[in-house]
């Protein structure tokens, strides 16, 4: 009976003791980021002044020119100039290449989609009047 006692105080101890270490890896993630975990809150996304040249320039050369500069031109599109990019905005293209919306070649090609942010960033240009400021 006395040998049980003591197991069970032993176990008792033991437990206490690693009690900590459990709490604290219970507590969180050691890879986790908190920007990953919560974007909109750490790095919001401004739309508040979104020009052609100051912000829809910067992502088309960025995620597109690549492909659709004047020199490269694939697909018979060209989107270094703002008369060529107004070309695919009101015929819908590029906002439905961009959202990979059905029927439309989905843009970047073989390329993530762009970010939440930089599409918002597009659709609001285009949905104040996609404007060459």
């Amino acid at each position: 009976m006395k040998s049980l006692c003591k197991n069970r105080f032993r176990s008792a101890i033991v437990f206490l003791l690693l009690l900590p270490v459990f709490l604290f890896a219970l507590n969180g993630c050691y890879y986790d980021v908190e920007e990953d975990l919560y974007p909109i809150v750490n790095n919001p996304c401004d739309t508040s002044n979104v020009t052609f040249s100051g912000t829809i320039v910067p992502i088309l050369q960025q995620n597109c020119y690549s492909c659709h500069s004047s020199a490269a031109n694939l697909g018979s599109v060209s989107l270094e100039e703002y008369n060529d990019v107004i070309v695919v905005v009101e015929d819908g293209r590029l906002s439905g290449a961009i959202h990979h919306q059905s029927g439309y070649s989905p843009m970047p090609k073989d390329a993530p989609q762009l970010s939440d942010c930089n599409l918002l960033k597009i659709d609001t240009w285009i949905n104040h009047g996609a404007l060459n400021n």
